[in-house]
């Protein structure tokens, strides 16, 4: 298995490989925030191709796992919630069109002594 950055940086997927990630990668999400799991860390190296290039999620080492009965809408872990995930998605999903990478950081414009993210500030394109 390959991660999908280092798959990005030598090839080239077609389109219709793309939006065949893209609705992995979104089922695969709501499976994983339907059992009550935030992602935290979604990035492109933490996404696998297996043999047939389909992609496979990997590295829950910053997840938070919520209890069963968690309102997955309101839940918020130090600023990380079911949005800030689906941005990270959006992230990796500009990544895969453009080959640039994109942050998506909720820490970037919080002083250092607070230890809460806040949903970062809208501004130009992204920052590569």
């Amino acid at each position: 298995m390959v991660d999908l950055r280092s798959y990005l940086s030598q090839n080239q997927p077609s389109n219709y490989r793309q939006l065949s990630w893209f609705r992995q990668m979104a089922r695969a999400l709501a499976q994983i925030h339907d059992r009550r799991i935030i992602v935290v860390d979604i990035a492109s190296h933490n996404f696998l191709l297996d043999s047939d290039l389909s992609v496979k999620f990997c590295d829950f080492t910053e997840s938070t796992k919520l209890p069963l009965d968690a309102c997955m809408e309101t839940a918020d872990d130090g600023g990380y919630t079911v949005r800030t995930d689906i941005g990270q998605l959006g992230a990796v999903m500009y990544e895969v069109l453009t080959k640039q990478r994109c942050e998506f950081d909720i820490f970037k414009d919080v002083p250092s002594d607070i230890s809460h993210g806040s949903w970062p500030r809208r501004g130009g394109p992204p920052k590569h």
